[in-house]
């Protein structure tokens, strides 16, 4: 499978290589190419690249090529990238050949999409990843690349059961924008997709989910909306989703599309921090540090002695200030507490902390 993966990009190699002699001769592109016209030097490299009007010149096609692709020509990025791989007129570096297409893709180009999912795929250039190989191929083929549809099926073949997975890799790309252009409402489009196919995936469910109650509480491409957010949110967080916990506990806390409630902070802070999560231990430290009563200031205490046990600099300070309230003692039985609540299910420690 993976060697007709190559032979496609191979015939993709070729037909970038092709080019229209639309200009009147190699004289004037020399003319145009020498005062620095990027449209020019691609043309007069793959000119050399074909040995087409002139004597071929790998050498030639390259230093061509380099010129235009640092004005930020696209083809010109992707060709010297195809030249990289190929180890044709430079030596030959797979990773720096990943890094052209990468700069060819961001600027719109299909073929370099389609060329950073076939290094992805083939595992040359960069870690193989058929996810990501999945992604920009659907982006090669969604910006019109002939040749993606037969290559993104090829990459769901080997995908088998984990398309949905490489889905929402896509819809990250989508969402972060560092290499196409930020598409919110693609990415939650995506994102209600995976999440409409429930327990069945998941990890893209309950990821996707969450992505929508973040979605809604930030107002990315919907109305900011904190009922909506709560919702999605619950759905997963039910499921065990230590993420969606913490956040809930935060709109709870801060009264985001409801009135304040600390009691149903705790709830959600304390269930997340008995999963692991220490943001959850965090946060549930600096909610009994705001209550701010002696017994409040003893467990604000005992978890940020958790998240300090954990290497978490950022309990330090807090650390240092609830201690500032206790006697030794009181801080000798946090110790003491904490090595009995390591040795507790999840379900013991949700419950109240004992420090006598």
């Amino acid at each position: 499978m993976k060697r007709l993966l190559g032979q496609i990009s191979l015939i993709l190699v070729l037909a970038t290589a092709m080019w229209s002699q639309t200009e009147a001769s190699i004289a004037e592109l020399r003319r145009r190419a020498n005062a620095g016209d990027a449209v020019a030097q691609v043309e007069l490299g793959r000119a050399y690249e074909d040995g087409m009007g002139v004597e071929q010149s790998d050498t030639k096609a390259v230093e061509l090529f380099r010129k235009a692709a640092e004005q930020g020509n696209a083809q010109a990025q992707n060709s010297l990238g195809v030249m990289y791989a190929l180890g044709r007129g430079v030596e030959r570096n797979r990773e720096e050949a990943v890094r052209w297409y990468r700069k060819a893709a961001k600027n719109g180009l299909s073929e370099g999409f389609y060329n950073v999912a076939i290094s992805y795929f083939n595992g040359e250039g960069v870690n193989e990843d058929l996810a990501l190989a999945y992604a920009y191929m659907t982006i090669a083929e969604s910006r019109g690349n002939p040749q993606a549809s037969q290559a993104l099926q090829h990459i769901r073949d080997e995908l088998h059961d984990r398309v949905e997975h490489a889905k929402f890799r896509l819809a990250v790309i989508y969402e972060k924008g560092d290499e196409v252009p930020q598409d919110y409402p693609r990415a939650l489009k995506l994102y209600r997709e995976l999440a409409a196919t429930g327990l069945k995936f998941g990890f893209a469910h309950q990821q996707a989910e969450f992505k929508i109650c973040e979605f809604y509480a930030l107002g990315r491409g919907v109305p900011q909306d904190y009922t909506e957010a709560k919702f999605h949110c619950k759905r997963v967080a039910g499921e065990g989703h230590r993420l969606a916990k913490v956040t809930l506990g935060r709109m709870a806390a801060k009264g985001l599309g409801s009135e304040v409630n600390l009691k149903e902070a705790e709830e959600w802070f304390r269930s997340a921090a008995a999963a692991g999560d220490l943001q959850g231990v965090l946060e549930l430290g600096n909610l009994k540090l705001q209550i701010g009563s002696h017994d409040a200031v003893q467990e604000a205490y005992f978890w940020f002695y958790v998240a300090g046990m954990q290497g978490i600099k950022e309990a330090d300070a807090p650390l240092q200030k609830a201690a500032a309230q206790l006697s030794t003692k009181e801080q000798d039985s946090v110790a003491k507490a904490y090595q009995r609540w390591l040795r507790l299910p999840e379900e013991g420690k949700k419950k109240k902390i004992k420090f006598r």
